[in-house]
């Protein structure tokens, strides 16, 4: 089955219900959590989600020449990636590729360069670029992940069959808008099959 991003709002109403969220939907399998923008505080929050979770891979999907305040972008990504223990992960657009991997963060680059369709949706590309070594210093190799942005499914059984559907078509993962119905669904995939109540009452 494809790979489980959740995309969260940035806007935090009760920080305690936001953490247990997050908690929730790393015990369920998830693996990223992506923060719908960046911005001064995209930072504190990812930091607040690392020191709340042990394994789940933390995004923040950049607007374009965010980098042209490198130096604040910059401490802000090292800052985190300290918090994380190297799990932040960067989207960013094509033109902020480079920029963004001398951070030493994951880098994915937004936008539609491998046409893969489902239902007549483009998916986007992620492209992590060089990754580090046994040694720890970067070599040159490239590890592609292709994600699909899609909107929640309406119920259990559309879920199926969307996640059946991406799965064909070959996605690393899809990407998800935070929903209350998540958790349960992550946890509880298939619908529901009372073929025992059936038998037993006749």
């Amino acid at each position: 089955m494809p790979k489980i991003g959740v995309r969260l709002p940035r806007l935090i109403g009760s920080a305690g219900e936001y953490l247990a969220d997050v908690s929730a939907l790393e015990s369920a399998g998830v693996d990223t959590i992506w923060l719908e923008s960046g911005g001064p505080d995209a930072w504190v929050i990812l930091g607040a989600l690392a020191a709340a979770t042990q394994r789940v891979r933390l995004g923040c999907i950049l607007a374009p020449g965010a980098f042209h305040g490198a130096a604040q972008v910059n401490a802000g990504i090292s800052s985190a990636q300290k918090l994380s223990r190297d799990r932040i992960v960067l989207a960013v657009p094509a033109s902020d590729v480079t920029s963004a991997r001398t951070t030493g963060a994951r880098t994915f680059s937004l936008g539609s360069t491998q046409d893969i369709t489902v239902d007549g949706v483009i998916h986007k590309l992620t492209a992590p670029g060089d990754l580090p070594g046994p040694d720890q210093t970067h070599v040159n190799q490239t590890h592609i992940e292709v994600w699909g942005d899609i909107v929640m499914p309406a119920d259990r059984e559309a879920w199926t069959a969307t996640m059946s559907a991406y799965e064909t078509a070959g996605l690393t993962g899809v990407i998800v808008p935070w929903d209350a119905r998540l958790v349960d669904l992550l946890r509880n995939a298939e619908p529901d099959d009372r073929s025992d109540l059936s038998m037993s009452t006749g």
